[in-house]
């Protein structure tokens, strides 16, 4: 039933017709008997601007954000959660008052998914991350902050990937980071070393394959 009271939340992307928040969001409102609808939003990249405008204008209470928008949405809102700002990306819009305030859930939501469905253990583990993404960021971040040994990013624009790791070093000493270009020659050569791949990038949103990946060496 929506009405005058009802609270309006949602997501924002391009494309967005792939995501299940709505339906399991949705659930979560009816389950806890709250007066609260969640709606996709296609916002194109040229539109984002108004998009947030938007949000100000109708009083939507927050919105969770995805690809492409979570680097560029940061220069639109009032605030940004220190860990969203060191990740440099947001995936969480909420309102508080009058002001828009971001915040990045993906790394945290990675961790506890790794170690409570996969039994992964963290610290000292080789990782490959595949993009150099707002979604690679947030993942890098929170691995990082768990003591991983070394992270590599892998990415079809190199310098993007090269400059992704350049700005993590002095944050997290500790880490061994290193930038490789996406094709199956540098593949080859991290994939043997590999605890964890990652794929970060949009492939697999409509059920694609990562076929570059030569599975038959990585760690089993």
């Amino acid at each position: 039933m929506i009405r005058g009271t009802t609270q309006v939340y949602g997501i924002i992307g391009d494309p967005i017709k792939h995501s299940l928040s709505p339906v399991m969001q949705n659930a979560a409102f009816a389950a806890m008997d709250m007066d609260a609808v969640y709606v996709p939003f296609h916002v194109a990249p040229q539109a984002l601007g108004d998009a947030i405008r938007g949000l100000r204008a109708l009083a939507v209470q927050g919105v969770n954000v995805t690809i492409p928008h979570k680097e560029a949405v940061c220069s639109f809102l009032d605030e940004i959660d220190l860990d969203a700002e060191l990740i440099g990306a947001v995936n969480t819009i909420v309102r508080r008052d009058d002001k828009l305030i971001g915040y990045n859930t993906d790394g945290i939501g990675l961790v506890n998914s790794l170690k409570s469905d996969l039994g992964v253990e963290l610290a000292g583990c080789h990782v490959v991350v595949l993009g150099a993404g707002g979604a690679a960021r947030a993942a890098i971040v929170a691995l990082a902050q768990q003591g991983v040994r070394a992270v590599v990013v892998v990415n079809r624009n190199v310098d993007r990937a090269v400059h992704l790791v350049e700005g993590y070093r002095d944050y997290f000493p500790d880490v061994k980071f290193s930038a490789l270009a996406l094709d199956e020659t540098s593949l080859t050569i991290v994939a043997p070393a590999a605890e964890l791949i990652l794929n970060s990038t949009s492939i697999g949103l409509s059920g694609e394959s990562f076929n570059v990946i030569p599975w038959e060496i990585v760690k089993g």
